[in-house]
This record gives structure tokens, C-alpha cells and sequence, in this order.
């Protein structure tokens, strides 16, 4: 049984407005461009019209970084900096 999202009353099957509250229930196209909106955030499409998107490249390259890195727990970013550290010391012992 569904349930409206703003008030929580019993959806009927076939309904398209909340009887209670008269909100409108979604429609499979914009559920469909909804997951479409979210999907493509995820892609590397997604992150380049975000970039582009910015004010300035530099700007839009900095917000993915902040968002890549909030997205990080305080392990994977400890591994990272490990990785880069590692790598770093690599490439001055062999330069």
C-alpha cells in the first residue's frame, strides 16, 4: 500500500492527487528524468558539464574536489595520501 510522500495518507491505486492534501503524486516520466538527473551525475558526462557549467574551469574543478573529497572517510583519504607519498618518493629516488 503507498502512501502519500507530504502527508502520508493512503494512496489509491489510480489517483493522481492526494485526496488529503492535494498534492500531486509523480508521474512515471519525471520519476523516469529524475533517476536520469541522478544517473548522469555519476558519470564522467555529468562531471565535465559540471566543470564547464562553473564560472570559471578552475572554480568547477575545485568543487569536484571538495565534493570527491567529503565523500572520502578519514581511512580512504589516510590512503590516499599514502598512495601519493609513495608514488612521490618513487619518482624522486629514481629522477
Amino acid at each position: 500500500m503507498k502512501k502519500c510522500q507530504t502527508c502520508g495518507a493512503v494512496q489509491v491505486q489510480n489517483d493522481v492527487r492526494c485526496a488529503q492534501c492535494g498534492v500531486f503524486y509523480p508521474t512515471l516520466a519525471e520519476l523516469l528524468a529524475a533517476e536520469e538527473f541522478y544517473e548522469e551525475q555519476k558519470t564522467f558526462k555529468g562531471f565535465l558539464k559540471r566543470v564547464w557549467g562553473a564560472e570559471t574551469i578552475k572554480q568547477g574543478l575545485g568543487a569536484e574536489f571538495k565534493a570527491f573529497k567529503a565523500g572520502l572517510s578519514n581511512t580512504a583519504l589516510l590512503s590516499l595520501y599514502v598512495i601519493a607519498a609513495f608514488v612521490f618518493a618513487l619518482l624522486v629516488t629514481v629522477i
